[in-house]
Parts: C-alpha cells; structure tokens; sequence
C-alpha cells in the first residue's frame, strides 16, 4: 500500500495503520520535495516520482491520502489514480461510526475518536481529523478537510474543496458552499456562499477565495 504525503499528516497515517498491522510492504509518495530528507528511513521507502508506482500498484494498488490540504488531495489523487491506484479508505478504530444510512466515499481518512452519527454523507477524499463530530442528516462533500475538535451539528453540509477549522461550530441546517475556509473556533449561524473565507463569532465573511 501506498500513503500519499510523506510529512505531517501522513505521519498520523502511519500511526493509525501501525496500529491496525497495515504496514507490511508500505511505502509512502512524494514527487514535491524529491531531495528532502526521507523520514521514515529504511523501513518505509519514499517513492518520488509516479512513473515509480507503476511496479508497486500491481502487487497493491491501493493508496491511502496522507495531506491535509483539500486542493493538494485532490491533485494528488487524480496523480495516483490515473498510476493505476486505487483510493483506499480509512477509519479509525477508536472512530465511532453509525450503524444507519452512513456513506464514506473512496479515499476518505476518519481519524482517533470522531463521532459519525446515523444519515451521514461524506464525499470521496475528504478528511474527518481526531475528535471532529458529525452529527446525524449532515452531508460533506468531496475533498473536504474536517480538522480537529470541529462540529457538525444535525442536517449541517458542506460543499466541496472546504476547510473547517479546528474548534469550528456549525449549526443545525446551516449549508456550506464549495470552496470555503472556516476559521478555528468560528460559530457558522448562517449559510455561506461559495469561495468564501469565514471567521469568528458568529462567522462573518472577510473575503473571497
């Protein structure tokens, strides 16, 4: 299997398939920075081209999105996909998952002791970090990034290409649009227009991505 990243969070990754014994014959991707020095030493090689993975992705052609950032995701996926790979999905053990109308779409990471509830939709790619809730009827869309301690609350959504800052709160029914930043802490009351930047409480727009 194949961690795509090979700094920050795919070091998270790591951590979580070491904990599940998925880490038999890993290796992690990373084509940016090709002469920075490999972290993971011998045991877990760095690929540093695509041209590279061909081999690997025809013993296992899974790869796990090892980035934070939904825009770097998702270039990073459409890379290793058009290799020959395959988004793999992971979750947690300790993640809480609901039993009723839950759908985790390829490539999704849920990280340490998130809570999903039941009616739950999560497009393909996108990041549910540690402790994050996501609470029943909520809908997030592709290559979202849900970062720590931050809360969905009940038929909440999110677009596409979001960020959710660590702490953030969004209130019941409330929609998100594509392409929008979430400041950590913020309160979002209100729906949110595409490309937009929010923060604070009660959130308010200070600009246009």
């Amino acid at each position: 299997m194949v961690v795509a990243g090979a700094s920050r969070h795919a070091k998270e990754i790591l951590d979580l398939l070491y904990g599940q014994h998925q880490v038999d014959d890993l290796h992690f991707f990373d084509d940016v920075t090709v002469n920075g020095p490999d972290f993971f030493y011998e045991r877990f090689p760095i690929v540093h081209s695509v041209d590279a993975l061909s081999e690997i992705f025809k013993k296992d052609s899974r790869f796990v999105l090892g980035l934070g950032n939904p825009k770097a995701r998702s270039v990073v996926a459409k890379k290793l996909l058009q290799a020959g790979g395959k988004l793999h999905t992971v979750v947690a053990a300790s993640a809480r998952v609901g039993q009723f109308q839950v759908s985790i779409g390829a490539g999704v990471n849920i990280m340490e002791f998130v809570l999903i509830s039941s009616s739950v939709a999560i497009g393909e790619g996108s990041l549910i970090n540690a402790y994050a809730a996501i609470h029943h009827d909520v809908t997030i869309g592709a290559y979202s990034e849900i970062s720590p301690r931050a809360t969905l609350l009940g038929g909440a959504r999110v677009g596409d290409f979001c960020s959710v800052g660590s702490g953030a709160i969004i209130l019941p029914n409330v929609k998100v649009g594509n392409n929008v930043v979430i400041g950590a802490g913020s309160v979002i009351r209100h729906n949110v227009d595409d490309n937009s930047v929010v923060v604070g409480v009660p959130g308010r727009v200070i600009k246009k991505n």
